[in-house]
C-alpha cells in the first residue's frame, strides 16, 4: 500500500465517495507532548521546539478496495481557552487520546479530569456511558532519565484502571524516540473498532515477518506477501495525508453532533422495544 502526502487540492484524486469518516480527538495537559505524538504518527518527525498548540486539525484518507475511509484527528490546546468549543469537541470526537507525562506530575489528574469531562458530555448530549467510550491514556516522554519522572507509572496504572475498569486503557511511549507510536494509534482503533486496514500495527506485524532475519524460504516470503496484498491493500489502494485540511466549522460539529445524538437515541429506543417484546 502506498501512501502520499497531499499539497495540493482537498481529497483524494478520482476518489469515490467517503464510506465513513472517523474522528480522533487528541487532549491532555499542556506541553505533555499532544502534537508531537501526532507528528510523529502523521509524518515520522519530531520537533524540537516546543511550540504552543491552539488546535492542529489533520486527515488521512485510506483508499481500500475502491472505498474510502476518513480519519479526522483534532489535536486540542493543553489550555483549554474555548470550554464551550471544546465540549463540542468532546460530543462530535468517536475516540481519544488523553496525553500526560512523565515529567509533568500535574497531568496526571488532568488527565482523569479531561476523562470525566468527555464522559459527560457523551452522557449528556448522546446517552453513551462511560464505559463504551474508546478513550487511552497515553504516558508520554519515557524516554527521560528516570531522574526526571515525576510520577509512578505503576500507580498511574491503578488510578487509570479504577476509572476504566481495564488495565488495556493504558499505555507509555515517546515522541522523541518514536517508542510505542504504532502501538499507541493501533490500540485507540481497535478499541474504536475501526477497519482492521488501518491499524498501523498490523501493517508493521507483517513487515517484520517479512524481513524478519532474512533466512525466510522463498516460498515463505510469497505466502506473507499474498496475505498482505489479500487482507489489506491491492495496487491501486493508498493512504493520503491532506496537508491542505481545513477543520470543519462550528456549524458542521454541531449538525455531526446532532446527527450522533439522534442516532443514539435511536438505538437506545429500539433496544427498550426489543426488552418489551421478549417472551420469557
Amino acid at each position: 500500500m502506498g501512501e502520499i502526502t497531499l499539497r495540493e487540492g482537498g481529497s483524494c484524486p478520482s476518489s469515490p465517495a467517503i464510506k465513513k469518516v472517523f474522528r480522533l480527538v487528541v487532549v491532555g495537559s499542556a506541553q505533555a507532548g499532544k502534537s508531537a505524538i501526532v507528528n510523529r504518527f502523521l509524518n515520522n518527525e519530531f520537533e524540537e521546539r516546543y511550540i504552543p498548540t491552539i488546535e492542529n486539525f489533520h486527515r488521512k484518507l485510506y483508499k481500500i478496495r475502491g472505498e474510502l475511509f476518513q480519519l479526522d484527528i483534532v489535536d486540542c490546546s493543553g489550555n483549554d481557552p474555548f470550554p464551550a468549543a471544546r465540549k463540542l469537541t468532546y460530543s462530535s470526537g468517536d475516540m481519544f487520546l488523553i496525553v500526560g507525562a512523565v515529567d509533568q506530575e500535574e497531568s496526571i489528574p488532568r488527565m482523569l479530569e479531561i476523562s470525566k469531562q468527555i464522559a459527560e458530555c457523551k452522557m449528556t448530549r448522546q446517552g453513551v456511558s462511560s464505559h463504551s467510550i474508546p478513550i487511552l491514556y497515553v504516558v508520554n516522554k519515557v524516554d527521560l532519565p528516570r531522574t526526571r519522572w515525576q510520577i509512578d507509572y505503576d500507580e498511574v496504572c491503578n488510578l487509570v484502571g479504577a476509572i476504566a475498569n481495564s488495565s488495556n486503557s493504558i499505555c507509555q511511549c515517546s515522541a522523541l524516540t518514536s517508542t510505542n507510536i504504532e502501538s499507541v494509534f493501533g490500540r485507540i482503533f481497535a478499541m474504536a473498532k475501526l477497519p482492521k486496514f488501518m491499524n498501523p500495527e498490523l501493517h508493521k506485524a507483517l513487515r517484520n515477518e517479512l524481513s524478519a532475519d532474512g533466512l525466510l524460504e522463498e516460498t515463505k516470503k510469497k505466502k506473507i506477501l499474498q496475505r498482505m496484498r489479500s487482507r489489506f491493500s491491492r495496487e491501486d489502494d493508498e493512504i493520503y495525508t491532506d496537508m491542505n485540511a481545513r477543520r470543519p466549522s462550528l456549524r458542521t460539529d454541531l449538525l455531526m453532533n446532532r446527527a450522533k445524538t439522534a442516532a443514539s437515541r435511536t438505538r437506545r429506543v429500539s433496544s427498550v422495544d426489543d426488552k418489551r417484546c421478549t417472551i420469557s
